[in-house]
Order: structure tokens, then sequence, then C-alpha cells
């Protein structure tokens, strides 16, 4: 209950729950999400790169709490195929970087490009609702994308990054 209490309430405490595991591993108190991973069979899973602009603190400090994690001996940042490849044969998991905007992301290429260079391989265009890239799943007609998402598509192509449409 006292963990449950200071976690505190709504996304503050999803997230700290999901760090949870990470941060007792690499205080050395349990190996329990290392075991989670290899009892999966996985090789590769996600973390999270925001595509953001601008003087919000929340974005730096969730990169740099994630950060934290890759400390940890089994677990590997990678940013390409043969990484992952490589990860298999080591033995460790690798964790590639994904970005599923629950808030519109900023109408500026150079966000998307500044998040590539600190390691994003995937974005998700939309999540559910319409933004000003596209119309997510959720909405009740479907206009596509929008000129600006036409544009983020061509810049994730030309850059070589993997564009989610799982809840376009």
């Amino acid at each position: 209950r006292a963990l449950m209490a200071s976690a505190g309430s709504g996304m503050a405490a999803y997230a700290s729950a999901v760090r949870w595991p990470y941060r007792v591993a690499v205080e050395g108190k349990s190996d329990l999400v290392r075991d989670w991973y290899f009892q999966s069979g996985m090789t590769v899973g996600t973390y999270s790169v925001p595509v953001y602009e601008g003087g919000d603190a929340r974005w730096p400090a969730l990169e740099a709490a994630q950060d934290e994690f890759f400390k940890l001996p089994w677990l590997r940042k990678i940013t390409k195929a043969e990484q992952a490849r490589q990860c298999k044969k080591d033995g460790v998991i690798g964790m590639d970087a994904h970005w599923q905007p629950l808030s519109p992301a900023p109408r500026n290429l150079d966000a998307l490009t500044q998040a590539y260079q600190r390691g994003l391989r995937s974005f998700m265009l939309t999540y559910n609702r319409m933004d000003n890239i596209g119309v997510g799943c959720t909405e009740r007609f479907d206009a596509g994308l929008s000129n600006y998402g036409l544009e983020v598509v061509k810049l994730c192509n030309e850059l070589g990054m993997i564009v989610d449409t799982s809840h376009c």
C-alpha cells in the first residue's frame, strides 16, 4: 500500500508502475523483469523516445529515467536490424525506440528529425483521434493523412524510420 500511495495517480502512477520492475533490477533487488523477457522468447522490445519541441521538462526526464535501465547488462539499445540479430547471438534483449503520440506530435519536422537523432526508429502517426498528421482509427470518417502527414511520412522514409499505422 505504501508503494501504491507514493506513486500518486493517473499517468504519473502508471509511469511509475511500468518502470518499477526495471528500477528494482538496476538496484540489484530482483531479476524478475529479465526473467519475463527471456521466458517470452522475445529478442527485441521497445522503449520511448518522444517527439516534442520546446521546454517541456517531462520528455527529457522520461528519456533520462529510461537510460538508467540500460545499465542492465542484458538490455541493449538498438537502431539497426543487424544489432537485433547480434542481440539474439549474444543472448541479450535489444530495445528499439518507438513513439506513440498520446497527444499530437508537434507540427515541426525538425522535432521528428531530432527524435531520430536521439534513437527513434518507429513512429506512430496518430493515436486514435484526428490530429495534425491524420485521422485515427476511432474517428467516424477516414480522411487519411493531412498534407503535413504526407510530409511526415516522406521524412520517415528518408530517415529510414518505421511508419506505424496501428492506430490510424
